[in-house]
């Protein structure tokens, strides 16, 4: 893929994977993936931006009807499951991540010079090793990767991980991230996250996603 970088030899002196924290995988004058977590009832200047992603947007709808997200280009393996975005120049949102991590992976187009990206939704629960979905899961987002790196020119594509609640000793959860980490560091070696552990009023958490 475009963007893949050796790995890590065991030698003294020798090359490692690029440092996300100091944005080493990205060229000169690129800006990394900024991640912010806001309280949805105090958004302030950020409430107008958000209705403007959701009305003119790409809903990545976790819970959408399946001929529905087809027709939008949206990869899934089934109600519940997982949705991968198309990679398009479009802002994207999704909502209600609660116990779901996701991804979102931009970069610069190579031909337009405009910025591309691609967000997911998915329940740890369902792509998990020697889970129903997992192998799926692992070749639909490996090809999502391969299309963007692609597209994109090189030392532009960067990748945060974010996750809705954090379950508290959950191993599903903190396997979940892990595996999550190892797709994207296969194809990208740009991962950097997981950005936001939430948790809402009155025990009730949840997490919506937009990006822009």
């Amino acid at each position: 893929m475009s963007e893949s970088f050796p790995k890590p030899v065991s030698a003294e002196g020798v090359s490692s994977r690029p440092d996300t924290l100091k944005n080493e995988h990205l060229s000169p004058g690129i800006r990394p993936i900024m991640a912010g977590i806001f309280n949805a009832r105090n958004l302030g200047d950020s409430r107008e931006l958000t209705k403007k992603i959701m009305n003119e947007g790409t809903f990545v709808d976790y819970y959408g009807d399946q001929e529905k997200l087809t027709e939008n280009n949206i990869v899934s393996a089934g109600e519940n499951t997982y949705v991968i975005s198309d990679c398009t120049p479009s802002d994207k949102w999704s909502n209600e991540y609660h116990n779901c991590t996701g991804v979102v992976i931009v970069g610069k187009d190579k031909e337009t010079a405009k910025e591309i990206s691609i967000l997911s939704h998915q329940d740890p629960w369902r792509f998990l090793k020697g889970t129903e979905h997992s192998a799926k899961f692992r070749e639909d987002m490996l090809r999502q990767i391969e299309k963007i790196t692609s597209q994109c020119e090189k030392g532009t594509v960067d990748a945060v991980i974010f996750g809705g609640q954090y379950v508290r000793d959950s191993y599903e959860y903190a396997e979940s991230i892990s595996t999550i980490s190892d797709i994207c560091n296969e194809g990208l070696v740009c991962t950097s996250g997981p950005y936001g552990s939430f948790r809402a009023y009155r025990g009730k958490s949840t997490c919506n996603c937009y990006f822009f």
